[in-house]
């Protein structure tokens, strides 16, 4: 009993550590717009990405989370637009998280790059696994002086008839949204956002509901040419607050002529880590992260796994240089 709920404990630290609702990932230079909507259709490319997470794994019932996302800039006459559509789904234990939307930004030319306001409009799902939840009926009682089992109803931590903790399968869906602005040009970038603006509250059955609290993302990255034009230095960081508990992750990639890219990442007292990537083909993209925990969690799990792939094409008709440029490491 007790290593299940060491096992529940780590996770429960998870939803802290994560910025409550919102599913981690190292690649969040790569995906500005999943975080802010204003930075969608940032480049003159069409764009299809995905990711995938496998965190602490070691760890039974530990997070998972899998990522889709499309965007493509626009023209209006003169003006200039971004617009896509996001899917991510999220488990970790027996909660089972999903969010679709649409994203729509304006862009302004300001400064030889361009100020956006950008908004998501979606829904969000959650639903908990009841029908899988596992309480004995016993458990050994190391201070029992006869050495028997004691009835679980009378244990301090959990009770068979506790109403909260649904037997069946429960969900919920409620309409999500988020807003932010972002700024860009060729040497640096910058972005605030909020989500869960409508702070929807989650019914899990009769008698527990969970609330999503808004987020608030805060980015920031710098393109740094060395003495080698080939070689270009990118410091990268991003602050996430629900206003109860904050976390930041900070990264430094080195990119080598646009097409190899690889650096050592972050994450404010939960983990260090390393990223690598490159070019497969002109406008096709793979990359690939492992972090390892810098908490108590390294005690159970050998780390976490991700990897993310994309494809993009221009469709402004703007002619580059000689190749695709990494459209997601600005």
């Amino acid at each position: 009993m007790r290593k299940y709920l060491i096992v529940i404990l780590l996770l429960l630290m998870s939803i802290v550590v994560r910025a409550q609702f919102d599913a981690q990932s190292a690649f969040y230079m790569f995906y500005h717009s999943h975080y802010n909507p204003a930075a969608i259709g940032q480049t003159d490319y069409m764009q299809a990405s995905g990711s995938y997470r496998l965190q602490w794994l070691g760890i039974d019932n530990a997070p998972q989370t899998g990522y889709f996302q499309f965007q493509s800039p626009f023209k209006i006459l003169k003006t200039r637009h971004g617009a896509g559509a996001r899917f991510m789904t999220d488990k970790i234990g027996l909660f089972s998280n999903q969010t679709g939307a649409v994203q729509y930004a304006y862009k302004y030319p300001l400064g030889g790059g361009f100020i956006s306001a950008g908004v998501d409009l979606g829904i969000i799902s959650v639903t908990f696994k009841g029908s899988k939840v596992f309480i004995p009926e016993y458990e050994t009682n190391a201070d029992n002086p006869d050495g028997g089992n004691q009835a679980t109803a009378n244990a301090p931590y959990h009770n068979v008839s506790d109403q909260a903790i649904p037997q069946s399968d429960k969900s919920d869906i409620k309409f999500d949204m988020a807003v932010g602005v972002y700024y860009s040009n060729p040497k640096w970038y910058a972005g605030i956002s909020y989500s869960h603006v409508t702070r929807p509250v989650m019914k899990i059955g009769d008698y527990t509901d969970i609330t999503i609290f808004g987020t608030m993302y805060a980015m920031a990255g710098y393109n740094w040419v060395l003495r080698n034009k080939k070689f270009t230095l990118k410091p990268a960081f991003m602050l996430k607050s629900d206003f109860r508990s904050w976390t930041m992750d900070l990264t430094l990639l080195l990119d080598y002529n646009e097409r190899i890219r690889g650096g050592l990442s972050y994450r404010w007292g939960d983990a260090v880590g390393f990223i690598f990537g490159g070019d497969i083909i002109p406008g096709l993209q793979l990359a690939y992260a492992y972090e390892l925990p810098a908490s108590k969690i390294l005690q159970a799990s050998s780390g976490s796994h991700e990897a993310c792939l994309s494809y993009s094409f221009n469709i402004l008709g703007r002619k580059k240089h000689h190749k695709y440029k990494s459209i997601r490491i600005l």
